[in-house]
């Protein structure tokens, strides 16, 4: 099964950096890449927002292998979550 996101912020981090953070008002999200290439990474997404409740009981401290994920740059006006490419194996 593949599934996947994109969680659109107002920084900017490649997709090899190890360890990322953010916390905001209505977002915190907190990527650890063990492995730059296609290994495990614990995502842990915390939504506050009314309409993305239902995302924390998929996404909250899980841990998945990755095959791709990166932080895309955005504002703090439009937080978004896009199902992209993840692999659950």
């Amino acid at each position: 099964m593949e599934v996947g996101f994109t969680v659109r912020t107002e920084m900017s981090v490649s997709s090899d950096v190890s360890f990322a953070c953010f916390n905001f008002q209505y977002l915190t999200a907190v990527a650890i890449s063990l492995d730059s290439g296609s290994s495990f990474s614990l995502i842990a997404l915390k939504f506050e927002l009314v309409f993305l409740q239902q995302l924390l009981v998929l996404f909250a401290a899980a841990i998945i292998p990755l095959t791709n994920f990166l932080f895309l740059r955005s504002d703090l006006l439009q937080i978004e979550l896009e199902i992209q490419s993840f692999h659950k194996g």
